[in-house]
């Protein structure tokens, strides 16, 4: 693993792709829900244990582990997900039956992180096998609940005892073709806001909407308040997104609710302006709500998390490496609204999170995450282990 032929054989060989493919259909097969993952865990820790590396258990299912090579040198953490979601799986990709589905009603990975736990371990198990060779530390990040947020502060916990140098993570995307990349410097994926907001206004009888207060009413002027903000002032300028998620009152036709209890999330890329967007949420809830005599009471209302932000010098380090090995392979600069927990890793060390693609319209890949048709080609998988193996090597090497 000296040099890029190395890696280039490494990944071109059938049976290492064999031992990803089948690795990856294996966790597919068996998904577990955020903070549930006993069984995913602990598939993960033997295989690992059987390489050489020391476990440490965070207080969940969450685990690192952690691989001294014969010579000191840099600590470098790489890091993938357990969990999946509660979604049920289609029998079919967006054109096929396919090679694999999940074994458990109602959960499936439909975000890739069965992907990146194949990818991950493979690429310690190639470690493993040439730490002789290697100077430095290696530390697996295997995070619990990355869905629901509950495990990354644990592991933040976890790795604080260690003076960990960088922090590299991949994640799939199903925009663009296979054998491609998002390298961007900086913010690449975004922060989120989210907000649960419960209106009281005054129920009544069907009949006489003239005697009730409807929350309804004030619900929807709210919802098309906000709509037409966004468009005037968000959407070309500042990279700011809203989705009202939940709109939820009443449960008879012929009874006016009480109440009403909206729901919604906002994504960005800059700190100021998510407050921004955040107090204009606010602003718009209270003046409707006091223009119309309801009340408005805040369940849920955070904006305090981070995007997910590439350290420049790394970012280089990455795109050259990616160069070298998959020289037909297109490398962009492109942000995904989306959020990741891999943001809170900042606190820790520079971070390095390089978007692969997965999609692929003759075999019926790219479909959009968390969505029931969402299926990854085996092949790109190869490309996260390229670009993380190879990182490694340049990383602890520099």
């Amino acid at each position: 693993m000296k040099n890029n032929e190395q890696i280039k054989q490494i990944l071109d060989s059938e049976r290492f792709k064999k031992e990803l493919y089948d690795l990856q259909i294996q966790l597919h097969s068996f998904p577990e829900l955020s903070n549930d993952e006993f069984k995913t865990s602990g598939f993960l820790q033997k295989i690992l244990r059987n390489e050489g590396y020391k476990i440490l258990k965070t207080s969940g299912t969450g685990f690192i582990a952690i691989m001294e090579c014969r010579q000191s040198g840099k600590t470098i953490g790489l890091r993938a997900e357990l969990d999946a979601l509660p979604i049920s799986e289609s029998d079919n990709n967006l054109l096929f039956p396919r090679n694999s589905i999940s074994k458990k009603p109602g959960v499936t990975h439909s975000c890739g992180h069965d992907a990146h736990m194949a990818i991950l371990v493979c690429v310690l198990k190639i470690i493993s096998k040439n730490s002789e060779n290697m100077k430095g530390h290696i530390i697996g990040i295997f995070e619990e609940g990355e869905e629901n947020a509950s495990g990354i502060k644990p592991m933040i916990e976890t790795l604080k005892k260690f003076e960990i140098d960088a922090i590299y993570g991949n994640h799939c995307w199903n925009e663009l073709s296979v054998g491609n990349y998002v390298i961007s410097p900086g913010a690449i994926m975004a922060a989120y806001g989210v907000f649960d907001i419960t209106i009281t206004g005054k129920g009544g009888h069907g009949s006489r909407p003239d005697r009730a207060n409807s929350p309804i009413d004030t619900g929807v002027q709210i919802i098309n308040v906000l709509k037409c903000l966004w468009n005037k002032k968000y959407i070309n300028d500042n990279e700011v997104t809203l989705s009202i998620t939940k709109f939820n009152s009443g449960n008879t036709l012929n009874v006016i609710p009480g109440n009403c209890n909206i729901g919604g999330t906002i994504r960005f890329f800059n700190k100021a302006d998510g407050q921004n967007a955040m107090s204009d949420i606010q602003e718009t809830f209270k003046g409707i709500c006091k223009i119309n005599d309801c009340k408005a009471s805040y369940n849920v209302f955070d904006a305090n998390s981070n995007p997910v932000v590439n350290d420049k010098d790394l970012s280089e380090i990455v795109q050259s490496n990616i160069a070298n090995i998959f020289p037909q392979s297109k490398v962009i600069q492109k942000k995904w609204f989306a959020s990741e927990t891999f943001s809170f890793y900042n606190q820790l060390a520079p971070t390095m999170f390089t978007l692969f693609r997965i999609k692929n319209s003759e075999i019926g890949s790219g479909a959009e995450h968390h969505h029931p048709d969402f299926f990854i080609d085996p092949d790109s998988m190869v490309y996260g282990v390229g670009a993380m193996l190879s990182f490694v090597r340049d990383f602890l090497n520099s």
